[in-house]
């Protein structure tokens, strides 16, 4: 009796995407070539927890790209801390995550200016003083 391949298998390589079908020879993924097509897939708990401190620091247009890394690094290292069995571990993890956005907090207090702008100054003079 002579075995037949699964054509379901067969069928699935030809829906796939020419990147992903790009493996070397025994079967494995090339370096830099995922098998997911789409990338990685953020969870559910890190889009919340990015959205609200997103928001807490005034909007995604009120970052910086330094800004959005060190958001995305705590987020992380928060999930983290609420998965890990070890709390010695989980502290640490929730603590690094704290002194991450609190020196994001203390360098976004630095930018704000502390009084008014030159314009705003200019504006406010007298205009019958003389030059």
């Amino acid at each position: 009796m002579i075995a037949l391949p699964n054509m379901a298998h067969v069928n699935a390589g030809r829906m796939q995407d020419k990147a992903q079908v790009d493996r070397t020879r025994r079967g494995r993924w090339r370096p830099g070539v995922s098998g997911n097509p789409s990338g990685s897939i953020k969870s559910k708990r890190y889009l919340e927890l990015h959205a609200e401190i997103v928001s807490d620091l005034g909007g995604e247009s009120a970052l910086t790209g330094i800004d959005r890394v060190i958001i995305g690094q705590a987020v992380t290292l928060l999930i983290r801390a609420e998965k890990i069995p070890d709390t010695n571990i989980a502290v640490r993890a929730a603590n690094t995550a704290t002194r991450l956005l609190a020196s994001l907090q203390n360098t976004r207090r630095r930018r704000e200016p502390k009084g008014p702008t030159l314009a705003e100054y200019l504006a406010s003079l007298p205009k019958d003083r003389p030059a």
